[in-house]
């Protein structure tokens, strides 16, 4: 047996024993991804082929549901077979078409470097497969209510019941909470005051007003989706070790979404309501731009329809391409205190957006500010 059966073989004793995959197989082998794949792959073989033998001899009887098991499993080695002769061929494909035509010395020379590095590129492990980003969420709502930076505990307790009254009498069809609902203060990498309220508090704030939202709308589909300010709380949940990868100090299960039946919006995901784009703002796209004249900057880049939060500013921009179409981006203001302790007396304002789908999936957005002149609060709509 050469060394690759040798591998083969073990990995198929251990394969057979219990759960062993390709990150074992690189750990126990000091193998690189591919070279670990193709090895488990051919122990997979090893064992299908081992079963197939052991059924023709007569050994075991071929049930239906074992019939199925070889096919399905068949099926996957050649499919997995084929992308790892991909991977290996490609090293020799750029080779021999790379290979001169010429015999003078030097063309000898540049053949035999090149023959040199098909037999060599193996050795240097193929690039970590990037994770991809999650799929996007298409939501079939026709009237949604967009809440965006809430930042319980420091919520305005007046701009957030008008944002709501305003959803129950436009009929509301759908609620997307548009990130950074809860503050997460405590778990914030910035200095930090220890007698501000703390992440139990803030907890209890949220999952009341679940309650409040489910007792005001019980059958309409709510949205989380989590924004700079709940990955505080992931990132130090990353960061401790002692509770990392426990499902129940994850957010969602600390919040009691299911409960609620409250659907999680992922941090890098965005939703999508008919030709309308929904962001938190901190994804990271280059497209999503902050600063002054953030929707103006925004909409030349991203060219959709969109709502935004994140900056606490109601912001709107109608772009015109040059193919005759428009689209229009809406930052949405803040629900929650428009001069907090870090910014002192800033330019924040509060606000929310409201969009009608139409049966084309046709957006038509109002991005709503909230005046608040002395304690009177009053609605402006800003587009």
């Amino acid at each position: 047996m050469n060394v690759d059966e040798i591998i083969g073989s073990i990995v198929a004793k251990k394969l057979s024993n219990k759960k062993y995959g390709r990150y074992d197989v690189m750990k126990d082998f000091g193998l690189t991804e591919w070279i670990a794949r193709k090895h488990l792959n051919s122990a997979n073989l090893i064992i299908t082929n081992d079963l197939k033998k052991k059924v023709a001899n007569g050994l075991i009887e071929l049930t239906p549901e074992m019939e199925a098991e070889i096919a399905q499993k068949e099926t996957e080695i050649e499919t997995l077979q084929s992308d790892i002769n991909k991977q290996f061929e490609g090293a020799k494909i750029v080779t021999d078409t790379a290979l001169t035509k010429g015999n003078t010395d030097l063309d000898m020379q540049v053949n035999a470097r090149l023959l040199a590095l098909h037999d060599s590129i193996l050795d240097l492990p193929f690039g970590a497969e990037e994770e991809n980003l999650p799929k996007p969420v298409i939501i079939g709502c026709k009237r949604p209510l967009f809440l965006s930076d809430i930042h319980f505990p420091y919520h305005d307790f007046k701009a957030l019941q008008l944002a709501i009254e305003y959803g129950i009498k436009n009929h509301t069809d759908c609620i997307y909470l548009n990130g950074d609902i809860i503050d997460a203060y405590q778990q914030s990498r910035f200095n930090k005051d220890a007698d501000s309220r703390n992440f139990q508090t803030e907890l209890n704030m949220v999952r009341t007003f679940f309650s409040m939202l489910r007792k005001v709308f019980p059958d309409i589909p709510i949205y989380y989706k989590l924004g700079n300010h709940e990955l505080r709380h992931e990132l130090y949940i990353s960061q401790n070790r002692g509770v990392l990868g426990i499902e129940e100090f994850q957010l969602e299960y600390l919040l009691h979404l299911r409960q609620y039946n409250i659907t999680l919006v992922e941090g890098r995901q965005w939703a999508r309501f008919g030709d309308l784009f929904v962001f938190h703002g901190h994804e990271g796209g280059s497209f999503l731009k902050g600063g002054v004249n953030a929707a103006q900057n925004t909409a030349k880049l991203l060219q959709k329809n969109a709502v935004i939060g994140h900056i606490h500013k109601t912001q709107s921009y109608l772009f015109h391409t040059p193919f005759g179409t428009c689209a229009q981006v809406n930052y949405t203001g803040c629900l929650s205190n428009i001069n907090p302790r870090y910014v002192g007396l800033g330019n924040y304002n509060l606000g929310f957006a409201f969009a009608v789908i139409d049966e084309n999936g046709k957006s038509n957005v109002s991005n709503i500010v909230i005046e608040n002149n002395n304690g009177t609060y009053s609605l402006r709509i800003a587009v």
